[in-house]
């Protein structure tokens, strides 16, 4: 299930090193998992920081450096989980994505992010 896909461009500051962008989502109930996909332009854009906090404000994912395409999940259970993420329940809510951006002054840079939820299976019910 789609939860949200956004292209992001960002503009050349002079007076700083880096940019951050501070993304909010809403995550469904009733889901076990998330996934979150980076498209980088090949070498135009170099993410320094992408922080995920769920509706709790309890640091889920931390990644440093995406240089290229990047796939990362968050998802209940710990094998299926990415390095760096911490598993366990996907409340309900607003949740935060922060990315810091290095910023090259020479030109705006630009990517994409999509965020994608994995239903629970229908557990069958004994009578």
């Amino acid at each position: 299930m789609l939860i949200k896909r956004q292209d992001v461009a960002i503009k050349p500051k002079d007076d700083s090193t880096s940019n951050f962008l501070i993304e909010r989502f809403i995550v469904p109930g009733n889901l076990d998992g998330l996934t979150l996909n980076i498209s980088l332009p090949e070498g135009q854009c170099v993410i320094a920081l992408i922080l995920i906090y769920d509706c709790e404000y309890m640091l889920r994912a931390e990644y440093q450096d995406v240089e290229a395409n990047r796939k990362f999940v968050i998802h209940e259970d710990e094998r299926i989980s990415s390095i760096n993420t911490r598993s366990g329940p996907i409340p309900e809510g607003e949740w935060i994505i922060a990315f810091e951006v290095q910023n090259d002054l020479s030109q705006e840079q630009s990517f994409t992010y999509q965020i994608q939820g994995s239903e629970k299976a229908l557990q069958a019910y004994q009578s």
